[in-house]
């Protein structure tokens, strides 16, 4: 299978083009609306005064939205990608130096949760190149397990 596969087909492509990636149902407007689930904890961190997570979790639905608006393979789709490692490694360390040790549990639960979400996005990113109509359930429950984590990180400091 061609890696493009997945790519909205264009009319006399030129290496400039920019590809949009199939969109088959409108399915991006639920992947937004389940990105803007992040506002709640970071209301939540925010009032806690737990800034630098209150600030990645405000601005991520942003970038998020900014890439599946109208998604295509460009500078959006990158910085989306980014930006949800960078926040990623920062809730991940969040979780091994400020939750309190004697919630030790919640120390390896919190990163299961978390692989569990990495396991949902590959899944959806196997399903979308497939053509399955159904891949942003995957993606949902990849967004619903990132949210897990990180409410648990914001309610555990």
């Amino acid at each position: 299978m061609e890696l493009e596969s997945h790519y909205k087909p264009t009319k006399n492509k030129t290496e400039t083009e920019i590809q949009e990636v199939e969109i088959f149902n409108g399915e991006n407007k639920y992947i937004i609306g389940s990105g803007t689930l992040f506002l709640i904890p970071a209301i939540y961190a925010a009032r806690k005064k737990q800034y630098l997570l209150s600030t990645t979790l405000f601005i991520g639905p942003t970038v998020s939205s900014l890439f599946w608006v109208k998604p295509r393979m460009d500078f959006w789709r990158l910085l989306d990608i980014i930006y949800a490692n960078t926040v990623m490694g920062i809730f991940i360390a969040n979780t091994a130096w400020r939750i309190p040790h004697h919630l030790w549990e919640w120390k390896i639960a919190i990163p299961s949760i978390y692989s569990a979400g990495a396991i949902l996005f590959g899944k959806a990113c196997i399903e979308h190149h497939k053509r399955n109509k159904n891949w942003f359930f995957y993606h949902i429950g990849f967004h619903l397990l990132m949210l897990t984590g990180h409410s648990a990180n914001v309610l555990l400091v």
